[in-house]
């Protein structure tokens, strides 16, 4: 590593993700910042504004390796997972998003929402998608129908499923759920 810890630091404060990913790999990152703060650095290096896909690369390969070496950090939240999930996704690395969304799947029964959705997203690139459309449309039905509050784009992903199926009547419930979600303001996942 050529630059200090406290250039480290002040990279990854002021959130320059291309800085730091040319500066210092993620074993480095993690070193210098520790647990909390490299993954607070995945995040902003995988949601990087300017869309870069180098630096969201970087960002995975963060996440990645910050779950090899920093276990109890990286599984005190399974948000995490859909993180990686939704990073990986943004480059193309379908094993990788596969994988998280399935250990994120595997941490809650019923499945959580934002899980099942996230599935029920890879159905665009089908051959690429870890379950088939069958298994995530029972698994969405079963995410909406569990305690969690509902919001519209599941449920509008849900109508989409029973339309590719050609269950016009599920799907004719399931618009009409969304309108309702949407009404009542419930457009996406709860922060």
């Amino acid at each position: 590593m050529s630059l200090s810890v406290k250039e480290l630091r002040d990279i990854a404060a002021e959130g320059d993700w291309d800085e730091l990913a040319g500066a210092a790999t993620p074993a480095e990152v993690l070193a210098a910042l520790g647990p909390e703060q490299a993954l607070a650095a995945a995040h902003g290096a995988s949601h990087n504004t300017w869309n870069s896909q180098s630096v969201t690369r970087y960002g995975v390969a963060l996440y990645t390796h910050l779950q090899q070496a920093a276990p109890a950090a990286w599984q005190a939240d399974w948000r995490h997972e859909l993180a990686l999930a939704e990073a990986a996704d943004r480059v193309f690395a379908f094993d990788v998003r596969n994988q998280a969304l399935q250990r994120a799947l595997a941490a809650h029964t019923p499945p959580r929402l934002e899980v099942a959705w996230q599935l029920a997203e890879t159905l665009y690139a089908p051959e690429q998608a870890p379950l088939s459309l069958a298994q995530v449309t029972d698994l969405l039905r079963a995410a909406l129908d569990g305690s969690e509050p509902a919001f519209a784009l599941a449920a509008a992903r849900l109508a989409w499923l029973y339309e590719q199926q050609g269950q016009g009547e599920q799907a004719a419930t399931w618009r009409a759920r969304e309108a309702e979600l949407r009404a009542a303001g419930a457009v996406e996942p709860a922060a």
